[in-house]
């Protein structure tokens, strides 16, 4: 049910002319949970159960989301550099 919601709240988005950056980070969290549940280990179910509750995939998006801050450098012709 969360990965439909987050593809309506998409396709609702786009329909606004907007970038749905923060429904995209939903459904990869969401497409990971996934992969992480049907992988075998007490660990991986706990992680994957924990990505598909909006509260946690929310922290998990706040942390994903200062890395990647961190990790850039703006410049002021609007250019991201992601350095690795």
């Amino acid at each position: 049910m969360e990965g439909l919601r987050t593809l309506f709240r998409i396709q609702e988005t786009m329909g606004e002319g907007r970038m749905p950056g923060e429904e995209l980070l939903d459904a990869l969290l969401i497409a990971i949970a996934g992969l992480v549940l049907i992988t075998p280990g007490f660990i991986t179910d706990v992680v994957g159960f924990l990505l598909l509750f909006p509260f946690t995939r929310m922290l998990a998006k706040n942390w994903l989301k200062e890395r990647m801050r961190a990790k850039s450098t703006f410049r002021d012709d609007d250019d991201v550099i992601i350095h690795q």
